[in-house]
C-alpha cells in the first residue's frame, strides 16, 4: 500500500489537483477501512496506524508547504476514519 510505503506517490498525484484528492478523501473510509468480507478489522487497525506513522514521517522530513497540505489532509481524514465491517 502507497500510503504505508512510499506515500510519495500519493502526494505526488493530488499535489496540484484538489478536486482529485477531496473525490478520494470522501471515498477514503469505505475504500481503506471498511471490511467487506469479515473477520479482517484488527487488521485494518494495524493498517490505519502503519499510515498515520508513514504520514507522521513524511510530514517530518518534508519542505514543501504544498506537498505537506495535501499530507496533512490526507492523515486528518486517515486519524478521523472509523473501521465499519459487514455484519
Amino acid at each position: 500500500m502507497a500510503l504505508v510505503h512510499n506515500p510519495t506517490l500519493l502526494i505526488d498525484m493530488f499535489e496540484n489537483d484538489d478536486d482529485l484528492l477531496e473525490s478520494w478523501l470522501d471515498s477514503l473510509n469505505v475504500q481503506l477501512f471498511h471490511d467487506f468480507v469479515g473477520g479482517e478489522k484488527e487488521r485494518l487497525k494495524n493498517v490505519k496506524m502503519e499510515i498515520c506513522n508513514s504520514l507522521s514521517s513524511y510530514l517530518q522530513g518534508n519542505d514543501s508547504e504544498h506537498r505537506k497540505n495535501v499530507a496533512s489532509r490526507i492523515l486528518t481524514e486517515v486519524q478521523l476514519a472509523t473501521i465499519t465491517e459487514v455484519e
